[in-house]
């Protein structure tokens, strides 16, 4: 975030990712299995929840927030997901599911609290910055789930994924086009951008988002 704007920071990064994958995909893995028209608006989904939506709203509160806070808050992630996918994948919980999400949301609001606050009057105060990334959240759980559909129809992990990078980065580039400023680029330091860019796709989009 020092080195370029948040949203094309985003843009970028997501962009040249889906296109990394989509080629090591066709030439490499050399799966060509094509989209169903009937699955495409799955696909466009995937791009504005899990891509789009999702790093829009990380990425504008991480920018006014520690990332150690952004990460508890993503620690929240397994009882959200266990809900949404209850209500829109009808999955059932058992009693030690239950049990499970329950401990594990206690444990997780002592942290979440001792993090959220400065004095003793901001201690109950719920910031811009931390609706954002909750939003955040709870758009990559809907994208996650929207995943796991696509993947019951026997496509690779990769090209929903590579899709959805792409499709999302342009989204998120436009939107960078509209609010930020591109005279001529919105990079402040080209070398070490580009070096910060190449880590966080490999580890991140390359790696963690196909795992």
């Amino acid at each position: 975030l020092n080195y370029s704007e948040q949203f094309f920071l985003i843009g970028s990064r997501m962009f040249i990712s889906g296109f990394i994958l989509l080629i090591y995909s066709i030439f490499l893995l050399k799966k060509k299995k094509k989209i169903l028209p009937t699955h495409i608006p799955l696909y466009l989904f995937l791009s504005i929840y899990n891509i789009y939506i999702t790093n829009i709203y990380e990425i504008w509160g991480m920018n006014r927030m520690i990332s150690s806070k952004t990460c508890i808050i993503y620690s929240l992630s397994p009882f959200i997901s266990a809900l949404i996918c209850k209500i829109f994948l009808l999955e059932k919980l058992n009693k030690q599911k239950y049990y499970g999400l329950f401990f594990g949301f206690i444990g997780v609001m002592p942290i979440l609290y001792n993090s959220s606050y400065v004095s003793k009057k901001d201690m109950f105060c719920i910031s811009i910055s931390d609706i954002s990334i909750m939003l955040a959240v709870i758009s990559s759980i809907v994208g996650w789930c929207i995943l796991r559909i696509i993947l019951t129809f026997k496509y690779s992990t990769i090209v929903p994924n590579g899709y959805s990078m792409i499709v999302g980065g342009v989204l998120t580039l436009i939107n960078s086009y509209i609010y930020e400023s591109w005279f001529p680029i919105p990079i402040f330091d080209l070398k070490k951008y580009t070096i910060t860019i190449i880590i966080t796709a490999m580890i991140s989009n390359i790696i963690c988002y196909n795992f």
